[in-house]
């Protein structure tokens, strides 16, 4: 029986500890908004398919630019449903032009139209 009770608090350690590694997971990644949720994508697809990396000051500001108290409902939702198609609709090129643009690409392009 001790075996058994030196087994259990053995693990509860370890069950601390992936519950909180868990919780601290899911509240950085919670604190992103979708258009700046979009621009770790597109830094992500432009190092992975275009092999092109953007300087880290670069995808801080796009993260600055988007962030939530600076967009509305709608440029978020325009974000949002560009998320999952980034990788099929847009080329290297675009991702290029809209880091060089200093991020202002499809979100604000969208806003502008109407």
């Amino acid at each position: 029986m001790p075996a058994r009770l030196y087994t259990t608090r053995d693990s509860m350690p370890r069950q601390a500890t992936l519950i909180s590694s868990l919780i601290v997971i899911l509240s950085i990644s919670g604190c992103r908004n979708n258009c700046q949720e979009l621009c770790e994508e597109m830094a992500a697809f432009a190092e992975e398919e275009c092999n092109n990396t953007f300087p880290e000051q670069q995808v801080d500001q796009c993260l600055a630019d988007y962030d939530k108290e600076k967009i509305d409902e709608k440029q978020d939702a325009v974000c949002e449903d560009t998320l999952p198609t980034l990788r099929e609709e847009w080329t290297c090129e675009e991702i290029e032009d809209y880091f060089a643009g200093g991020g202002g690409g499809a979100a604000d392009d969208a806003n502008t139209t109407e």
